[in-house]
């Protein structure tokens, strides 16, 4: 079995990391998304996203908003440039057949191995179609309860920050 790690100074590393922010980019209260919820890409997030960007790593965000939500919360954390795909609810397909947004960044990206691309995911949703895709699939529970993912994916994390690096992928 081969391990794979985040780690971009390590032999076995991803292809590309996915990030799925669609809790953390909803509004608390109703309104705006771009207008509230760019201070919830923390920094501790938005160090990982660079990191993985200065060592190659293709990076996509998928997000359950519009583009013209989506891209100013991105302007906003200072990562807008460093994204090869973005993901956004006017891309996905309203009926049958399902295509995930992590399905469509892989295919537009041009990658092949689902087991070399790794998910962060905020939702149920997201991590179920991560798992689904065969991708590496790291729940983030910082908006939902751990035990909601405990079913789907074996790994679980508080948030996402530099310490990800170190997770261990099969």
């Amino acid at each position: 079995m081969t391990i794979t790690t985040l780690a971009p100074d390590t032999l076995y590393t991803m292809d590309a990391v996915f990030f799925d922010f669609t809790a953390a980019l909803r509004p608390e209260t109703g309104g705006d998304p771009a207008g509230s919820a760019a201070d919830r890409i923390d920094e501790s997030a938005r160090q990982l996203v660079r990191s993985l960007y200065r060592a190659g790593v293709k990076i996509a965000v998928l997000g359950a908003a519009t583009e013209a939500q989506l891209l100013p919360v991105l302007r906003r954390a200072g990562i807008l440039e460093l994204i090869s795909v973005i993901v956004t609810t006017e891309e996905l397909p309203g009926h049958p057949p399902h295509v995930s947004a992590a399905a469509l960044a892989a295919r537009q990206l041009g990658l092949n191995e689902s087991r070399r691309v790794a998910v962060f995911a905020d939702t149920l949703t997201g991590v179920q179609d991560a798992v689904q895709e065969g991708m590496n699939t790291i729940a983030v529970s910082g908006c939902n309860p751990p035990l909601a993912f405990e079913l789907t994916t074996q790994l679980v994390v508080p948030r996402i920050n530099l310490d990800c690096l170190s997770l261990k992928l099969t």
